[in-house]
Formats: structure tokens, sequence, C-alpha cells
């Protein structure tokens, strides 16, 4: 009985340092700004829809959404995110064949062929493929971080984001592909000039 009681404890502890160091990485600031913003769109998404007669489901919808982001967000932060280093051509290859499903079984909205439809619900693969993007962009440029001036570094980086942006564009979706390039010039600069002050550590310690 006493192990058992132990053993409880333990298991306690545990659970609230897991709890309490998942707090602590969580970024307040960003939180609270995010939490901002939604208010805001809450009250305006209510107010514009007051207009057809019905605001409480568009807001409602609008609720739940914030609440599944919510969700999925406390479960990403839980996961080590170079967990996802390992399967960077795995999650490349699902990202190219979501867009292209999409393609194929998308229903079409404005001229738009880039929604998949569940009945209850639509959903716009090009969202998500901007993340596996980074998350691929990322393994790929940490693996060959000290080669980033290489000329093939700079195509094979090209190339993962061309690929997106084709499938995209042939939805079409031109807005969504305007995303790719800042996102490519920002996590290229950063190896760019790690690299640069190594190389200025090793001339000076030369």
């Amino acid at each position: 009985m006493e192990t058992y009681k132990i053993q409880s404890t333990a298991t306690i502890k545990d659970d609230k340092s897991f709890i309490y160091k998942l707090f602590r990485q969580l970024d307040w600031m960003l939180i609270v700004s995010a939490g901002i913003l939604i208010s805001f769109g809450l009250v305006a998404v209510y107010s514009a829809a007051s207009r057809f007669g019905n605001p409480e489901v568009y807001y409602l919808k609008q609720l739940t959404a914030f609440g599944t982001g919510f969700f999925v967000l406390l479960m990403m932060i839980s996961i080590n995110y170079r967990l996802f280093r390992n399967y960077a051509i795995p999650i490349y290859a699902l990202s190219v064949l979501v867009l292209v499903l999409v393609l194929l079984f998308g229903i079409k909205s404005r001229g738009t062929k880039a929604w998949f439809d569940f009945y209850f619900f639509t959903f716009q693969p090009a969202e998500v493929t901007k993340i596996l993007f980074i998350l691929v962009l990322a393994a790929y440029l940490d693996k060959y971080w000290m080669q980033i001036q290489n000329i093939k570094t700079v195509f094979v980086s090209l190339a993962i984001m061309f690929v997106h942006i084709v499938l995209i564009l042939l939805q079409p979706d031109f807005s969504s592909c305007l995303v790719y390039f800042p996102v490519l010039l920002v996590c290229s600069m950063w190896p760019a000039q790690i690299r640069g002050i190594c190389s200025e550590l090793r001339f000076t310690e030369a």
C-alpha cells in the first residue's frame, strides 16, 4: 500500500511538472496579443453578421474555430519540434499529395479550386502546407547550414518552394503563394548570418 502511495505521489508530481513546463514555454505576450486580436475579431464578426438577422451562427462558428486552434496549439507546443527534422521527406511528400488531391477532388469557390468539403466544414490545404513547408525548409537548412551559399543548397531550397507554388497557382490562389517568398528569405538569412559569425570567430582566433 505504501509503495502504491509513493508511486501515485510521484506520478502526480510528474504530471504537475509537465503541465508547469508546458505553460512555462508559452510566450504569454504573444498569447495575450493574439487573444486581444481574436476578441476584436469576434466583435467585428458579430457586428457584421447582425445585418443578416442571425449573428449567433457566425459568432459561434468563429468561436469554435478559435477553441479548436487553441487546442491544436497546446498539442503542438507539447511536442519537441526537433522530431520533425527526422521526418522532413514524408512531411513534404504529404504536403504535395494534399495539394494534388485538392486539384482532383476539391470544390470550387469564387473561381478557386482550393477547398475540401467535409459536409460539416470546409478545409483549405494550402493553409496547412505553408506550415509544413516551413518545417521541411528548416530541416533542410539545418542540415546544410554550412553550405548555405552553395548553389546546390539554394537550388534545392527554391525547388522545395516552387513545387508548392506551382500546385497552388493551378488552383489558382495567388494570395497564398505570396507567403512563401518571405519565409524562404528569412529562413535562408538566419543560417547565413550564423555562418558569417562562425567565419569571423575563426578569423579572430587565427
